[in-house]
């Protein structure tokens, strides 16, 4: 079972809006939300000869305890500060293994050009690299309007764990379960594989078998047009695998409008 949730933080508007939806998790499921900062020195400052890492500590120890001070407004959850120097994918997978967290919730952007580059190349990076599930939140999506769970199925087989992963996001988000399979019209799919698949996660989970070339495409457009979080797993030789690989730095430079729930499976 989920309980602790990781929220890498650049302090920007989306990485706001992805702690909202990180707490907002964090009060349902009755856990604990970790913020994290990873900082680092700017070009110009490298160039410095003192030494200015305790200066960034406490400028990054001032802005989480801000945020920390803005969610309790609206939430009542515990949660723990933490920063540290360093590149951020490497310090999020330190810190996932630190606090034993078991979901990482964090946002597509960043606060300017730059940032938003820095920002979503991590989101991306971290999506492919860490082994818990990710859920990446776009720029003001409100996580409390999502209605289904639109989880892409390549006939791959999902472990006790990942399952678990599932339904507990659906419960604790209070959402239908709909497993889908594109497939090409001259492609034939197997209905009752997909159905049986679904009701493995719930008895009550929905399923379809859509029609499309483009899978990412086509799985984006059917989540949207059912209020949806996108689900996907990554599972090696699996068959969407390498397309997840190719295609998850397309869907978040395309400001995809529906939040992505990425699950690994070794």
């Amino acid at each position: 079972m989920i309980n602790k949730i990781l929220s890498p933080t650049d302090f920007s508007e989306n990485a706001r809006n992805a702690s909202n939806s990180a707490a907002l998790l964090t009060q349902k499921c009755g856990g604990q939300l970790v913020l994290f900062h990873a900082y680092h020195l700017a070009s110009a400052e490298t160039t410095m000869m003192i030494d200015v890492s305790d200066i960034l500590k406490q400028k990054a120890q001032e802005k989480l305890e801000e945020e920390k001070a803005r969610l309790l407004s609206k939430f009542d959850i515990d949660i723990v500060l933490d920063s540290e120097y360093g590149p951020m994918v490497p310090l999020i997978q330190k810190k996932v293994k630190e606090f034993d967290a078991q979901l990482i919730v964090m946002g597509t952007k960043g606060a300017t050009s730059s940032v938003k580059r820095y920002f979503g190349s991590n989101t991306t990076r971290l999506i492919q690299e860490v082994q818990i599930p990710v859920l990446a939140i776009p720029e003001d999506y409100d996580i409390a309007t999502a209605d289904k769970l639109v989880f892409a199925w390549d006939q791959s087989h999902l472990d006790d764990e990942l399952k678990s992963s599932i339904h507990w996001i659906s419960r604790t988000l209070d959402l239908g379960i709909d497993a889908v399979q594109v497939i090409d019209k001259a492609q034939s799919g197997d209905e009752y594989a997909l159905k049986t698949f679904a009701q493995s996660i719930a008895e009550d989970s929905d399923y379809h078998l859509i029609n499309g070339k483009n899978v990412i495409d086509r799985l984006q457009e059917y989540s949207l047009a059912n209020s949806g979080i996108l689900g996907l797993m990554a599972q090696k030789h699996s068959p969407i695998y390498n397309l997840l690989n190719k295609s998850i730095s397309t869907a978040l430079a395309h400001n995809a409008s529906q939040p992505l729930f990425i699950l690994k499976q070794a």
